[in-house]
């Protein structure tokens, strides 16, 4: 018996159900990705567990930057805090759920501006396929970014295109802008180079005028969330810091001796995030549609897939969880190919048909199976913790040889116990490495710190930087062993 809908109203709200549920599906199939997810407890990566300690100190009544050391912008924190207070143990998963879930879903809507619903979902399994090998485990910028920069994409393409702008859109457009500068602000060249297109395409059109409106209703969306958060961290003695520890300190970071280190080590960078075949595929089709069309836009895209490149290697260093910003400006090269051949040669459509089949299957299907078999793997063994052995056992030591109103020290860069443990630290900077080896007013802060308000329990781990100045406080304040982990590199103290 075959099922039939009897309008065509009905039919569209029928397949529109079915594309939204199709997402959901892989957006939760890929949430399970997570370090933590609905059945599976384990450790967090080092910057996830950063951000997850620093949210307990807000949630303690603390400050980011005043009370506690990080350099990322202060929506991380408000994120995990946020999901700290829906649940313990599963908050931030769901926070990322609906995350990943609201960036796929305006991903689809961007390739659904040239595409089909069933090819605008491949499309988006293709694009998606790479976040597996960038997403490590999740709770980081790039990953709470990929919504607002797909906002960003999908408002400027609707708008070249189509033509189509509101006041709503605007204030949106604003609003993601000022989101992923309050998350890592080197994720923001869709807004650098489009906005420069829309002031050149204004001037070219003679619609100059439109630029007031544009800008004011911008500005609307930028200041409803900084105004807030910059309020916030003033009232509280922090904004000050915040320049610190967020323009200061990254400038530091990213520095180089030479600008021939810097070159070479950017360069390496660049090329080791364009060095993916998605990404190449995608960049390749763009640059073949933008000669052959000549369309403003198509040139502005290539622009902007250019310059999103360089500022993810600005840093010099290479972290795979940088290339996540990559995954929304995908979409739209692999949309606007498709669309144009398919205008292009109607007659053979099929064909085209079975050779994006192809390539979603060979390049996309594989990683999307490797995540399903991963999540049910940790489905059969869902009962047991999958944190790090040594974090289980010098987190045990910990326990063991202290209360929860004691402070703590974890030499490195080893938040994760802090957090197993329920302890705070006993200087704001709860993680050393690299910061004191970057900035030596950190380097004095930190001794200084450490030696005022000594840790009822020191976890000293060989071979991290200023550990000198930790064993000399040890053996100046007489703390005793109290264990070490399996291979013997991490040594608990306890006074």
């Amino acid at each position: 018996m075959k099922f039939k809908l009897k309008s065509d109203k009905n039919k569209e709200i029928f397949y529109r159900i079915l594309a939204l549920g199709m997402i959901t599906i892989l957006a939760f199939l890929f949430s399970l990705q997570c370090s933590s997810h609905i059945w599976k407890t384990s450790t967090s990566s080092t910057d996830s567990s950063v951000f997850t300690y620093v949210a307990r100190v807000i949630l303690n009544g603390g400050m980011p930057y005043r009370d506690v050391f990080d350099h990322k912008g202060p929506l991380i924190y408000l994120f995990d805090a946020l999901g700290l207070l829906i649940s313990e143990h599963f908050g931030i998963w769901l926070i990322e759920l609906i995350t990943i879930l609201t960036g796929f879903m305006i991903m689809y809507k961007t390739a659904r501006l040239k595409c089909s619903r069933l090819i605008s979902l491949g499309i988006l399994l293709l694009s998606c396929s790479v976040l597996f090998k960038y997403f490590q485990w999740g709770n980081l910028t790039e990953e709470f970014a990929i919504p607002f920069i797909s906002a960003g994409i999908y408002i400027f393409t609707d708008y070249f295109l189509n033509g189509h702008i509101t006041k709503l859109r605007l204030i949106v457009c604003g609003f993601s802008f000022a989101a992923v500068c309050l998350l890592r602000v080197n994720m923001i060249p869709v807004w650098i180079v489009m906005c420069i297109g829309v002031l050149v395409h204004s001037i070219w059109k003679h619609q100059a005028k439109d630029l007031i409106f544009f800008l004011a209703f911008f500005l609307l969306g930028f200041v409803i969330l900084t105004l807030p958060i910059i309020v916030w961290l003033a009232v509280n003695n922090s904004f000050e810091m915040f320049i610190d520890n967020y323009i200061v300190f990254n400038q530091q970071y990213s520095s180089f001796d030479t600008a021939v280190a810097a070159l070479a080590a950017r360069g390496s960078v660049f090329m080791a995030f364009f060095n993916e075949t998605v990404v190449l595929l995608a960049f390749a089709l763009q640059v073949y549609q933008t000669v052959k069309s000549k369309n403003f836009f198509d040139i502005l895209y290539v622009a902007y897939f250019l310059t999103n490149m360089i500022f993810l290697s600005l840093s010099g260093h290479l972290f795979w969880h940088y290339g996540m910003i990559i995954v929304p400006s995908l979409i739209y090269p692999f949309a606007n190919f498709y669309s144009a051949y398919h205008n292009w040669k109607k007659s053979s459509s099929k064909v085209l048909s079975l050779i994006f089949l192809y390539v979603v299957v060979t390049l996309a299907m594989p990683s999307w199976l490797s995540g399903a078999d991963s999540a049910f793997q940790d489905l059969a063994v869902k009962d047991t913790d999958q944190t790090d052995a040594d974090a289980l056992a010098i987190a045990e030591l910990v326990l063991q040889n202290s209360s929860p109103d004691d402070q703590i020290l974890v030499c490195g860069n080893w938040n994760i116990i802090y957090n197993i443990c329920d302890r705070f630290a006993c200087t704001k900077y709860a993680y050393q490495s690299p910061p004191i080896t970057i900035d030596e007013n950190i380097a004095e802060d930190y001794y200084r710190e450490i030696s005022q308000n000594l840790p009822k329990v020191i976890v000293y781990i060989n071979d991290m930087p200023g550990n000198e100045e930790v064993m000399k406080l040890i053996k100046t304040n007489r703390y005793k062993k109290a264990g070490k982990n399996a291979a013997g590199n991490i040594t608990v103290y306890v006074r």
